[in-house]
């Protein structure tokens, strides 16, 4: 434990704390999160060295585009946008509120990707797609069941068929997945978690430059159950959730979700250098023609 503590280093530590219950929370809850979060975020920094080596070269531009539901809209989203522009980099985000993959008649992603990268050609994808689709999905104009075996192949390929078109051909595109979290339902929990499953093994399965953020992990108890509050850096009890009691709260998605997609994708964004000069030279080459 000492080992897991040294090692995770940086804002890593500070999330130690944050993710803890609070002061009525009995020693081996707190021995539990601090041990799921410490070992998760070692893997994401192990992760971090693996996708960062065959993350594409970007040469000192770097477009990012988010792709999701409601949190990438509201939350996820909007904090992307505020940090990488201090790296003088481009954000641009689509969130659709309650889309996924599950339910082409409402929002079919795959079909829209290729109009995104026409337009905006972006470097690197960040998804957060996975939380609505705890449902019945809909395939070839029939309904297919959730949970059967049938809904979880046809879910997998849909997973891959959107890393495929995310990617591209040459592999030039890099993807980070962000997993949907535990939310404060006994139906959600058990639906999450298996969605959370499959987009995993999906993900990890692809040959390319993708990597998975696992959020159902780092807002799961011991025994099951979404976290509800945390401590922040100051010591401060909070409320994890938003004021829906089913969103992530604003302080919470910074901790759990934004921090560790930057330090994930650091080694993959020019500096802010690079990105500078890179614009200026752009903006003379629009001047001189």
């Amino acid at each position: 434990m000492v080992e897991l503590l040294i090692l995770a280093s940086g804002y890593a530590c500070t999330t130690f704390i944050a993710v803890l219950y609070g002061p009525t929370m009995n020693l081996k809850k707190s021995v539990w999160m601090i041990l799921v979060v410490s070992v998760a975020f070692l893997a994401t920094a192990a992760q971090a060295k693996s996708f960062n080596q065959i993350c594409p070269k970007n040469q000192g531009r770097m477009l990012v585009y988010g792709v999701g539901a409601s949190t990438m809209g509201s939350v996820l989203g909007p904090m992307l946008d505020k940090r990488l522009k201090k790296r003088n980099l481009s954000f641009r985000m689509w969130g659709k509120a309650s889309s996924g993959l599950a339910r082409p008649d409402f929002h079919d992603w795959p079909s829209k990707f290729n109009g995104i990268i026409r337009r905006f050609s972006p470097e690197l994808f960040i998804v957060s797609l996975g939380a609505n689709d705890g449902q019945h999905l809909w395939h070839k104009k029939r309904w297919v069941r959730f949970g059967t075996k049938e809904w979880n192949k046809i879910y997998k390929e849909r997973v891959k068929t959107t890393l495929d078109k995310l990617v591209g051909k040459e592999k030039k595109r890099a993807v980070i997945w962000v997993g949907p979290y535990n939310m404060d339902s006994k139906r959600t929990v058990n639906r999450s978690k298996i969605i959370n499953r499959l987009i995993k093994e999906t993900v990890n399965a692809f040959k390319g430059p993708v990597a998975y953020h696992d959020l159902f992990k780092l807002t799961t108890n011991r025994d099951g159950t979404p976290i509800t509050t945390y401590i922040d850096v100051k010591g401060n009890k909070k409320r994890a959730r938003a004021r829906d009691g089913i969103h992530l709260g604003t302080r919470a998605s910074l901790t759990l979700i934004t921090l560790p997609l930057l330090k994930l994708i650091n080694k993959c964004l020019p500096s802010a250098a690079a990105a500078r000069a890179r614009r200026a030279k752009t903006k003379r080459d629009k001047k001189g023609r």
